[in-house]
């Protein structure tokens, strides 16, 4: 489609352009860690995404994510995942600073808004969490996710909320009773 439209001249300056960048090691390697950071916020989005809508408490805000999961199902992981792996290669291929720049910024927005899933799913952000054990540890300045319901660590918990199960189901049903209204029973 793009390359359709770009002259034969402007794709082969284009392609110089993304070579030269390619050349610069350093822009390489910062390309390299953006990409894999960026990969690793996509695939927490996918999960407080997935979190936060099956229990009710958010939706998609993106209107296009929005009609994906609603007409592809569980469909929509697989389609946002090869969207990544598109925008990754694009990086890769063009590792001009400004490109970084933006793909930076982006990934940090986006960063954001997975932590904004994980607080909308339920989650709170605190610098003590439980050990596998069940004892309360200082995480030494670092922060972990863990539930505010204090069923298990927030990795168990994570792993509950994920996997397909009939509380799922249930508690979907029961958000659609709650929608329904309510007739009082008059004495």
């Amino acid at each position: 489609m793009v390359w359709s439209i770009l002259s034969r001249k402007r794709r082969k300056k284009l392609a110089d352009d993304a070579s030269r960048s390619r050349a610069n090691k350093i822009a390489v390697k910062i390309a390299w860690g953006a990409v894999i950071f960026y990969n690793c916020v996509g695939l927490l989005d996918i999960a407080s995404t997935h979190i936060a809508v099956t229990n009710g408490a958010g939706e998609e805000a993106n209107p296009v994510m929005r009609i994906a999961m609603a007409n592809l199902g569980p469909g929509w992981v697989g389609a946002k995942l090869m969207l990544q792996m598109l925008i990754s290669v694009m990086v890769l291929w063009f590792p001009h600073r400004i490109v970084l720049a933006i793909f930076i910024l982006a990934v940090s927005f986006n960063a954001w808004i997975v932590y904004q899933n994980f607080a909308i799913a339920g989650f709170e952000f605190s610098s003590e969490a439980p050990n596998l054990s069940g004892q309360t540890v200082n995480g030494g300045g670092a922060h972990r996710y863990f539930p505010v319901t204090g069923r298990g660590t927030g990795v168990q918990s994570l792993i509950q909320k994920i996997a397909p199960s009939s509380t799922a189901t249930h508690s979907r049903a029961r958000r659609e009773r709650s929608r329904l209204p309510r007739h009082s029973k008059s004495a």
